[in-house]
């Protein structure tokens, strides 16, 4: 199983050092003898004085730099700490093995995702216990006490004012819960929060997801609970017998001798990581239960620390062209494993590949049911973003893929709605790509559809056990005309003949909003080519950037 991190990042450090000045001053040394002459009496009474002044001025001494101590003291932040160490980045003190004589200790944090916007962190541990909120009422994120004490009692607690300087406050989105019904509230301005369960579902590979729940389960949310959490959160370390009965389908050597514990999520509706890494949505805690434990994330500003060398470097090119990166199943046998897939360059610049995979390499319909649906919420776009990107990919091949805002426009003949811009990591070429980057044999203006030989390509023997359709180009249907739009004048050469070709999916609304448009196996495509979202035989070639190597 894929661990959803950790590319390594070069490790930053922070050095702050404060000189602390002297106030005392040294007694003038110039003082004038008294005066010989003056009476014995006068000469006592006046040493008696002195000796009172002295004292009152050591005692003002003694104060003075007592208070510039516990100035500095207060004002006189430790250095700053943000570093790597191995696969965590280690970040800021908190309390932790419960021995309030040695301090906080350094707090470890795995990387959730890293962007252009940021760096998502998660605690490696759960740090404390806290309720949800006090007041068992419905209630968001956003009036939530937990929340507050994050912003707060946590933020000055864990971070010195050189930390609190390298975290991003961030808008936080925050979701309705599916299947309890209950209202997601605003958005909020935090520096530290919890994360909630579409952010789990988007950086993390989950063993069972069931949509109908919005829920699943994910051993690598399994957290453990630090001895100072552990003194007021909820927590057990699991044997081998308690664990037998799971063993089929959780991989318990993990778990054994784990202590582990319960910690929130900001889902609305007492939505919490139990202890074996599952969450579900219809599955709540008492929002006022004060032994939950708590796992803050925040966002690091990405120019707190130096991101590892960007691009590709050990991407491997065949002697054909193509880039291998990731590994996907393809020849249909299981027991093997994935094979390297094989990537298209679209388009290049000093940084990034845009690249295309070469095969079909999987059947999936466009969306689960027959309805007006957008790329933005397909079932498609979801399972490229989350299921194949975390199965095809490892954490270091993960952060070499470029986030990328994708336009989404309508159906330039019949205006079917595109919907709304979306944030993909991997996703599918729009209608609009497909004319940038290919170069039609054949176009119609008026009907605005062509052929084109270049999108011609096979679907590998999984997707087409998959349901993919897969069909031999002959010269029957090469040169027919009635049923393949006059493909004996599309230009295409004759090694197209006899080989077998599949559909593929575009991420583009077809003539009606329950359609998508797709590139046929005989490389047609237009605003006219499409099919309804829930056909299983068109196949989908993905697409994404790549940071180039040196």
């Amino acid at each position: 199983m894929k661990k959803k991190i950790f590319a390594a990042i070069l490790a930053c450090s922070f050095v702050f050092s404060m000189t602390a000045c002297n106030g005392n001053s040294e007694k003038d040394s110039s003082t004038k003898k008294k005066n010989e002459t003056e009476s014995e009496e006068n000469e006592t009474d006046e040493e008696a004085s002195d000796a009172s002044s002295a004292v009152d001025t050591s005692a003002s001494e003694t104060e003075a730099t007592a208070e510039s101590e516990t100035t500095a003291e207060t004002t006189t932040a430790r250095p700053a700490l943000c570093e790597v160490r191995g696969d965590y980045v280690v970040f800021g003190y908190y309390e932790q093995d419960g021995n309030l004589e040695n301090g906080p200790e350094p707090i470890e944090w795995q990387v959730v995702s890293s962007d252009e916007y940021g760096i998502l962190l998660l605690s490696r541990y759960i740090l404390d216990a806290h309720a949800f909120n006090s007041d068992t009422s419905e209630l968001t994120w956003e009036y939530s006490e937990l929340r507050a004490w994050l912003n707060n009692d946590f933020l000055n607690s864990a971070f010195n004012a050189e930390e609190q300087a390298l975290i991003k406050q961030s808008t936080i989105m925050n979701f309705a819960n599916p299947a309890l019904n209950i209202p997601s509230g605003n958005a909020t301005q935090d520096s530290v929060f919890c994360l909630n369960v579409e952010e789990l579902r988007d950086n993390f590979t989950f063993e069972n997801w069931q949509d109908e729940l919005y829920g699943g389960s994910c051993l690598d949310l399994v957290a453990e609970v630090t001895p100072y959490a552990g003194e007021n959160c909820t927590h057990w370390v699991w044997t081998e017998q308690q664990l037998e009965s799971t063993k089929d389908y959780l991989d318990i050597d993990r778990l054994v001798g784990l202590d582990v514990g319960l910690w929130w999520l900001r889902t609305p509706g007492g939505i919490a990581v139990n202890s074996l890494g599952g969450v579900h949505t219809n599955d709540s805690e008492m929002v006022n239960d004060s032994c939950m434990g708590v796992r803050p994330a925040l966002y690091l500003n990405p120019s707190a620390v130096t991101l590892p060398e960007k691009g590709p470097q050990d991407n491997t090119v065949t002697d054909d062209g193509y880039i291998l990166m990731g590994h996907y199943e393809q020849d249909g046998n299981l027991e093997n494993g994935p094979e390297p897939v094989e990537w298209i360059i679209l388009s290049e610049d000093d940084e990034k590949y845009l690249v295309i995979s070469r095969y079909v390499l999987d059947g999936v319909p466009y969306h689960t049911d027959y309805s007006a649906v957008t790329w933005e919420n397909c079932a498609l776009r979801d399972f490229l973003n989350n299921d194949f990107y975390n199965t095809a990919f490892d954490p270091t091949e993960q952060s070499r893929i470029i986030p990328v805002t994708n336009s989404n426009p309508d159906n330039a003949t019949t205006s079917t709605p595109g919907g709304n811009d979306t944030q993909d990591k991997v996703f599918l070429l729009s209608m609009e790509e497909v004319m940038q980057y290919f170069n039609f044999t054949s176009w119609d203006d008026e009907s605005m559809h062509g052929n084109c030989q270049a999108l011609i390509t096979d679907c590998t023997p999984y997707a087409e056990s998959k349901g993919v359709a897969r069909l031999v180009f002959d010269e029957d249907r090469y040169y027919g005309t009635d049923d393949f739009n006059g493909f004996d004048d599309s230009g295409y050469t004759d090694d197209v003949l006899g080989k077998t070709f599949a559909p593929w999916w575009l991420r583009s609304p077809g003539i009606q909003s329950n359609t998508a448009l797709m590139v046929t196996y005989a490389g047609h495509a237009g605003w006219d080519s499409f099919d309804r979202v829930i056909d299983d035989d068109e196949g989908v070639r993905p697409a994404m950037y790549i940071y180039k190597g040196e």
